[in-house]
Protein backbone atom coordinates (compact mmCIF):
# COMPACT_ATOMS: atom_id res chain seq x y z
CA UNK A 1 0.00 0.00 0.00
CA UNK A 2 3.12 2.06 0.70
CA UNK A 3 4.14 1.86 -2.57
CA UNK A 4 0.58 2.64 -4.18
CA UNK A 5 0.23 6.01 -2.50
CA UNK A 6 4.05 7.48 -3.27
CA UNK A 7 2.73 6.54 -7.11
CA UNK A 8 -0.24 8.35 -6.64
CA UNK A 9 1.57 11.19 -5.31
CA UNK A 10 4.10 11.07 -7.73
CA UNK A 11 1.48 10.94 -10.65
CA UNK A 12 -0.34 13.97 -9.27
CA UNK A 13 3.10 16.00 -9.26
CA UNK A 14 3.83 15.00 -12.88
CA UNK A 15 0.18 15.45 -13.83
CA UNK A 16 -0.40 18.69 -11.97
CA UNK A 17 2.74 20.11 -13.78
CA UNK A 18 1.68 22.81 -16.03
CA UNK A 19 3.18 25.45 -17.83
CA UNK A 20 1.32 29.06 -17.13
CA UNK A 21 1.56 29.36 -21.07
CA UNK A 22 4.16 32.67 -20.65
CA UNK A 23 7.37 31.58 -22.83
CA UNK A 24 10.36 32.38 -20.82
CA UNK A 25 12.63 35.67 -21.35
CA UNK A 26 14.31 35.67 -24.39
CA UNK A 27 18.08 36.18 -24.48
CA UNK A 28 19.10 39.56 -25.55
CA UNK A 29 20.83 39.75 -28.79
CA UNK A 30 22.13 44.04 -27.75
CA UNK A 31 25.29 44.08 -26.01
CA UNK A 32 25.50 45.21 -22.67
CA UNK A 33 27.69 47.87 -22.22
CA UNK A 34 31.62 47.13 -22.61
CA UNK A 35 31.12 44.04 -24.32
CA UNK A 36 31.54 43.71 -28.04
CA UNK A 37 29.82 41.02 -30.29
CA UNK A 38 32.52 38.76 -32.03
CA UNK A 39 30.68 37.62 -35.61
CA UNK A 40 29.59 33.86 -35.56
CA UNK A 41 29.10 31.43 -38.32
CA UNK A 42 26.27 30.15 -39.08
CA UNK A 43 25.82 26.14 -38.10
CA UNK A 44 26.67 23.63 -39.97
CA UNK A 45 23.78 21.97 -41.59
CA UNK A 46 22.36 19.24 -39.87
CA UNK A 47 22.00 15.81 -41.56
CA UNK A 48 19.11 14.82 -39.12
CA UNK A 49 15.44 15.54 -40.58
CA UNK A 50 13.43 18.10 -38.43
CA UNK A 51 9.59 16.77 -38.05
CA UNK A 52 7.05 19.14 -39.85
CA UNK A 53 5.51 21.87 -37.55
CA UNK A 54 2.07 20.64 -35.80
CA UNK A 55 -1.21 21.59 -38.03
CA UNK A 56 -4.75 21.91 -37.12
CA UNK A 57 -4.98 18.15 -38.11
CA UNK A 58 -2.34 16.99 -35.77
CA UNK A 59 -3.32 16.76 -32.21
CA UNK A 60 -1.91 15.12 -28.81
CA UNK A 61 -3.83 11.96 -28.31
CA UNK A 62 -6.64 12.43 -25.80
CA UNK A 63 -5.20 12.03 -21.84
CA UNK A 64 -6.23 8.21 -20.73
CA UNK A 65 -9.36 7.03 -19.50
CA UNK A 66 -7.95 4.20 -17.31
CA UNK A 67 -6.51 4.63 -14.37
CA UNK A 68 -2.75 4.19 -14.12
CA UNK A 69 -2.99 2.63 -10.42
CA UNK A 70 -5.92 0.66 -8.81
CA UNK A 71 -8.87 2.48 -7.54
CA UNK A 72 -9.12 2.84 -3.86
CA UNK A 73 -10.96 -0.53 -1.90
CA UNK A 74 -13.28 -0.55 1.09
CA UNK A 75 -16.31 1.19 2.59
CA UNK A 76 -15.84 4.78 2.21
CA UNK A 77 -15.72 7.19 5.43
CA UNK A 78 -18.05 9.74 5.99
CA UNK A 79 -15.09 11.56 7.39
CA UNK A 80 -11.55 12.00 7.78
CA UNK A 81 -9.72 13.86 9.98
CA UNK A 82 -12.53 15.86 10.53
CA UNK A 83 -12.59 16.75 6.80
CA UNK A 84 -15.93 15.13 4.79
CA UNK A 85 -16.04 12.73 2.37
CA UNK A 86 -18.64 13.56 -0.74
CA UNK A 87 -21.65 10.85 0.39
CA UNK A 88 -21.72 9.57 -2.94
CA UNK A 89 -18.00 7.86 -2.59
CA UNK A 90 -18.22 4.20 -3.94
CA UNK A 91 -14.76 3.24 -2.24
CA UNK A 92 -12.18 4.90 0.45
CA UNK A 93 -9.11 4.04 2.21
CA UNK A 94 -6.52 5.53 4.21
CA UNK A 95 -3.13 4.87 3.79
CA UNK A 96 -0.24 7.11 5.45
CA UNK A 97 -1.78 10.27 6.38
CA UNK A 98 -4.02 10.24 3.11
CA UNK A 99 -7.42 9.54 2.08
CA UNK A 100 -8.20 7.99 -0.96
CA UNK A 101 -11.41 7.89 -2.05
CA UNK A 102 -13.46 7.23 -5.71
CA UNK A 103 -16.96 8.83 -6.59
CA UNK A 104 -19.16 9.27 -9.51
CA UNK A 105 -18.78 13.00 -10.12
CA UNK A 106 -16.81 15.73 -12.24
CA UNK A 107 -13.90 17.28 -11.17
CA UNK A 108 -15.91 20.72 -10.43
CA UNK A 109 -18.71 18.47 -8.36
CA UNK A 110 -15.63 17.36 -6.16
CA UNK A 111 -14.64 21.16 -6.13
CA UNK A 112 -17.64 22.53 -5.42
CA UNK A 113 -18.57 20.29 -2.54
CA UNK A 114 -15.44 21.15 -0.70
CA UNK A 115 -16.02 24.80 -1.45
CA UNK A 116 -19.46 24.04 0.57
CA UNK A 117 -18.27 21.95 3.15
CA UNK A 118 -14.92 23.48 4.08
CA UNK A 119 -15.22 26.90 4.44
CA UNK A 120 -18.24 26.85 7.45
CA UNK A 121 -15.27 24.70 8.94
CA UNK A 122 -13.02 27.48 8.61
CA UNK A 123 -10.81 26.37 5.76
CA UNK A 124 -9.72 29.26 3.16
CA UNK A 125 -9.11 28.19 -0.39
CA UNK A 126 -5.25 28.78 -0.63
CA UNK A 127 -4.84 27.81 -4.21
CA UNK A 128 -6.02 25.80 -7.04
CA UNK A 129 -5.18 24.71 -10.32
CA UNK A 130 -5.75 22.66 -12.93
CA UNK A 131 -2.98 20.69 -15.26
CA UNK A 132 -3.07 20.03 -19.08
CA UNK A 133 -4.38 16.78 -18.93
CA UNK A 134 -7.23 17.79 -16.72
CA UNK A 135 -5.89 16.98 -12.74
CA UNK A 136 -7.09 19.43 -10.63
CA UNK A 137 -5.47 20.32 -7.23
CA UNK A 138 -6.72 22.73 -4.23
CA UNK A 139 -5.49 23.74 -1.20
CA UNK A 140 -6.94 24.97 1.47
CA UNK A 141 -5.66 26.58 4.48
CA UNK A 142 -6.50 26.53 8.05
CA UNK A 143 -4.38 28.25 10.77
CA UNK A 144 -0.66 26.27 10.16
CA UNK A 145 -3.13 23.49 8.40
CA UNK A 146 -2.17 22.59 4.98
CA UNK A 147 -5.42 20.86 3.33
CA UNK A 148 -5.01 19.41 -0.24
CA UNK A 149 -7.48 18.24 -2.47
CA UNK A 150 -5.76 16.19 -5.82
CA UNK A 151 -9.09 15.17 -8.31
CA UNK A 152 -8.01 12.80 -11.19
CA UNK A 153 -10.94 12.69 -13.95
CA UNK A 154 -11.59 9.28 -14.85
CA UNK A 155 -14.08 7.81 -17.77
CA UNK A 156 -17.02 7.66 -15.48
CA UNK A 157 -15.23 8.72 -11.75
CA UNK A 158 -12.99 10.55 -10.09
CA UNK A 159 -10.69 9.77 -7.98
CA UNK A 160 -9.46 12.06 -4.93
CA UNK A 161 -6.61 11.89 -2.41
CA UNK A 162 -6.61 13.98 0.37
CA UNK A 163 -3.75 15.17 2.62
CA UNK A 164 -3.40 16.87 5.70
CA UNK A 165 0.08 18.82 6.45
Amino acid sequence: MNGRLFALLALLVALTACSTGTPPPAASATPEPGNTQRPTRPPAASPTRRRPPATSTQRRPPPPTESLLPGPVGTPAARWNGIPIMPDATAGEEDEGAYFYAVPATPEEVAAYYAEELHPLGWQLFAEGTGENGATLILYKKGSSILTISIIALEDHVQVLITLI
